[in-house]
């Protein structure tokens, strides 16, 4: 799909490092690459830590990367969801858009769901463009769930940058 304004389809690629004797975990990163008017791809962004490790996730995350959707939104928008946990779920959802200053791919937005088996779940939601943070805890008195709003202050975050090992220190803040 197309992250920059020049109408010209990004190639985006998960790759996984190969696996070794007795190595269960392997690295993933993901590749950006972006056409010039030629044709010729030129690396916009290499992010090694942003996926989960290969079998790393607990049961629910698989290991061929069935637990990780990306996808180019029509806005432009990179989209990266993964499924981690085993009895308890963590979804994680990042939306990065291209930053025409920088030329770096910038954290826009996150989602963290986190659930548990004992009907206790979580939801925040954070716009790291306008600063807010909406955080909705459901449980077995509150199904409809209990909302609550606050301002984040937060640097500007790059895709390269974020780290999939971090995610739930940053839902913290």
């Amino acid at each position: 799909g197309n992250l920059t304004s020049d109408s010209l389809a990004e190639r985006v690629l998960m790759l996984v490092e190969a696996p070794a004797d007795g190595q269960e975990e392997r690295y993933r990163g993901l590749v950006v690459l972006t056409p010039d008017r030629r044709g010729v791809l030129r690396r916009l962004s290499l992010a090694p830590r942003i996926l989960a490790e290969y079998a790393s996730g607990g049961m629910k995350s698989g290991t061929a990367g069935e637990n990780i959707e990306i996808a180019v939104t029509s806005r432009r928008v990179l989209v990266i969801r993964q499924s981690l946990g085993g009895a308890n779920t963590l979804d994680y959802t990042h939306r990065f858009r291209f930053d025409p200053a920088t030329r770096r791919l910038r954290l826009i937005g996150e989602d963290v769901d986190n659930g548990s088996p004992a009907n206790q779940r979580t939801v925040t939601s954070t716009n790291y463009l306008t600063g807010v943070r909406v955080r909705t805890r459901y449980d077995e008195s509150n199904p409809r769930g209990v909302a609550r709003r606050s301002n984040v202050k937060w640097p500007a975050e790059f895709l390269e940058e974020v780290d999939y090992e971090t995610f739930e220190q940053r839902e913290e803040r």
